[in-house]
């Protein structure tokens, strides 16, 4: 039975646990890259003279662990990299030769275990020994557990502590949950900015055509008839500044019988007439189709100025009736 003194003592260890990896979890919140998160984690360990963390990271082709990152100080690294003549940074483990890292990985399952144990199965035993008793882990024990990122399995992160109260073991767990929701708020967050790039660059394309464009193109509210946006060639053919025509209707510059079968038809194409400033009229020829914004409905049309094809077609019309008309009242030519 315990005493007073133990439970005092092992809920105060308690308490030191849940604020150490709570003070870690508000410190992931909102980071929105693997290394800052992998580093805020490693940092938070590293001021910790009692836990330390390594995370280990699956190779591409799921055969080893690779150190990622680590909170062992630079100096206990450079002694254990001498003792065990390997170079900790990207050192990888295969999983062929560890039973207990293959065992977390196909298992997906939480595994504790000493320190030592560990050791002994990536090292020979004299250099396992040396190294162990270099770092000062020869009574500490580890808590491997799963790291996870949209659902899969992506490495491990390995913590150890001198003792291991049975509390210690979800505390972990509970705390690799949190890095796998970071990594996870990381990749939407990189998917959501990669989304918003590409819609601007197609917006950029798009509005570099729009305002490219030979035609004039003007963009209408399909109930109102109001101009919500226009390419440059649309006001300077109508003799508009920009901000005059931003305050005009599509029945401001197209004759009336024409504006009820472009919008509310959404013809395809159709020969009309248009005002421009002043009051004049041209013929335009006018390409239309109805288009849905944010559930909206508009009218995006193209016109293009045929008054001078109208007045050529025209000229050459009356040029050849004149023809007609004198080939007609020539005298007939009588031969004798």
């Amino acid at each position: 039975m315990e005493t007073h003194a133990q439970l005092e003592e092992a809920f105060s260890e308690l308490a030191e646990i849940v604020g150490f990896t709570g003070q870690l979890s508000a410190k992931l919140h909102g980071l929105v890259d693997e290394g800052e998160i992998l580093g805020a984690l490693t940092k938070h360990f590293a001021r910790s003279k009692k836990y330390t963390a390594t995370v280990l990271l699956l190779t591409e082709d799921r055969s080893s662990l690779r150190i990622a990152r680590t909170s062992l100080a630079r100096r206990d690294l450079r002694a254990g990299e001498q003792a065990a003549g390997v170079r900790a940074d990207g050192y990888e483990i295969s999983l062929t030769k560890s039973h207990i890292y293959r065992r977390v990985v196909e298992e997906e399952t939480t595994v504790v275990v000493s320190v030592d144990q560990i050791m002994a199965e990536l090292l020979p035993g004299p250099v396992a020994k040396l190294l162990t008793k270099v770092l000062g882990y020869e009574n500490r024990q580890s808590v491997l557990t799963p790291l996870r990122r949209r659902g899969e399995l992506i490495g491990v992160l390995a913590t150890s502590a001198p003792r291991l109260p049975e509390y210690f073991v979800p505390t972990v767990e509970n705390l690799a949950h949190h890095v796998s929701t970071a990594l996870d708020l990381a990749d939407q967050y990189a998917d959501a900015r990669q989304a918003t790039e590409e819609l601007r660059a197609s917006e950029a394309q798009y509005r570099a055509l729009f305002e490219q464009a030979a035609e004039s193109i003007v963009l209408a509210d399909a109930d109102s008839g109001a101009i919500v946006e226009f390419n440059d060639r649309a006001h300077e053919n109508l003799g508009y500044t920009r901000e005059e025509l931003a305050r005009l209707n599509v029945l401001d510059c197209l004759d009336a019988d024409s504006v009820n079968t472009v919008l509310n038809e959404g013809a395809d194409t159709l020969e009309t007439r248009c005002r421009v400033k002043g009051g004049d009229w041209v013929d335009v020829l006018v390409s239309s189709r109805q288009i849905s914004i944010g559930g909206r409905a508009f009218v995006q049309m193209t016109w293009r100025d045929i008054t001078a094809r109208k007045e050529a077609r025209e000229a050459l019309r009356q040029s050849e009736a004149r023809y007609r008309s004198l080939i007609t009242n020539i005298p007939d030519v009588v031969w004798t």
